[in-house]
């Protein structure tokens, strides 16, 4: 008997994912002018609903926020929109292409595009159109965040026609992202800012919103683990993985201490040398180089190197001073390991006896 499918969902319901909203923020209020008509009004603090009011008061001008997701077109869609008194959302262009409702294409352009189609059918048309011109259309944007302090259970919606306020957004988001290789889950204020702008040939007053993370790098939280969920997965923070691409965080490389003088010369027991071979830093400078003994006198010497109290004797006046291990060394690097480990060390001791001594150079 041929076995049934385990039904627990329906193809393509649960494909598109939506973030679930607990309500709206607004920017003013509208108000009736003297044609009788209301028209917005815009206020320097947020409209909130009774919920934010009870964390943030009745005229909050700075919310705290985190934004749920590393996607800008998830938490700020944004769209020329024409909407109808009753109909609703009639259609919606990027500035190339609008997708509109057949029985609301213009009849000249129904002519040349293929059909036939039914009046609740959606097509592609150019965009803009001239209703961009004569109002019916604007520009519509829906920033979308959470409100950590009254609720993480959905998110909070601020409804704009601002291009500054776009672009204010935009350019913060992709700003912190950059410099900080994420955004979702940081900190961040949400405050309405007074601007004068010119508006029509006149200087007004506009209170514009304005996002900032307030934060330092020593301050910036923990990176929040990466799950499967379509919200999120692939793009919380870039820098979770290492920078070779094997997904593993990179882990930094052991320092080790610096090294003084008297802990030299209390070392009685140094380190092999391939205990400090892969943390180790050139202790000599770039533009200073070991000068190696020549074939004849270069004696032969064990290592590790056994430990001296007093360094070499040269055998002539002018001649470069040497190390125990018969390398001659520069004037230099004598001073430096004379001054450091109390005796004259070629770079190669140096590794080997002491390590690599950090944030000192010969």
């Amino acid at each position: 008997m041929t076995s049934l499918p385990d039904i627990r969902c329906i193809k393509g319901l649960n494909d598109r994912f939506r973030l679930p909203r607990l309500g709206k923020i607004r920017l003013g209020i509208r108000r009736e002018g003297a044609n009788g008509k209301r028209h917005p009004v815009d206020l320097p603090h947020f409209v909130v609903p009774d919920a934010v009011k009870r964390v943030y008061g009745v005229e909050p001008t700075a919310l705290k926020i985190l934004l749920p997701s590393e996607d800008l077109r998830e938490i700020l869609p944004y769209a020329y929109k024409w909407y109808g008194a009753s109909a609703g959302l009639k259609c919606k262009g990027d500035g190339e292409v609008a997708i509109r409702r057949w029985a609301e294409v213009d009849p000249a352009l129904q002519a040349t595009i293929a059909g036939p189609h039914a009046p609740t059918d959606l097509v592609g048309i150019p965009c803009p159109c001239p209703r961009l011109k004569n109002g019916d259309c604007t520009l519509k944007a829906h920033f979308l965040f959470l409100l950590p302090e009254v609720s993480v259970s959905g998110v909070w919606q601020i409804d704009t026609q601002s291009r500054a306020n776009v672009l204010e957004l935009s350019s913060v988001f992709r700003f912190l992202q950059r410099i900080l290789g994420r955004v979702a889950m940081l900190p961040l204020t949400l405050r309405r800012e007074p601007v004068r702008r010119i508006v029509e040939g006149t200087s007004k007053t506009q209170h514009l919103l304005k996002l900032t993370y307030d934060g330092g790098l020593s301050t910036l939280p923990p990176t929040p683990q990466t799950t499967s969920s379509s919200l999120v997965q692939g793009r919380l923070l870039p820098h979770a993985s290492g920078a070779n691409g094997t997904g593993t965080p990179d882990t930094p490389r052991p320092m080790l201490p610096a090294v003084t003088s008297a802990q030299a010369h209390a070392t009685a027991d140094p380190a092999p040398a391939e205990a400090h071979e892969a943390a180790a830093t050139p202790v000599a400078a770039a533009d200073v180089h070991e000068t190696p003994p020549p074939p004849s006198t270069a004696p032969a010497s064990p290592s590790p190197v056994p430990a001296t109290d007093h360094p070499p004797h040269n055998d002539s006046p002018g001649t470069p001073p040497g190390c125990g291990c018969g390398t001659r060394v520069t004037a230099r690097i004598a001073e430096y390991s004379q001054r450091v480990f109390g005796q004259i060390l070629c770079i190669t001791c140096q590794k080997h006896r002491h390590g690599a001594p950090q944030g000192v150079t010969p």
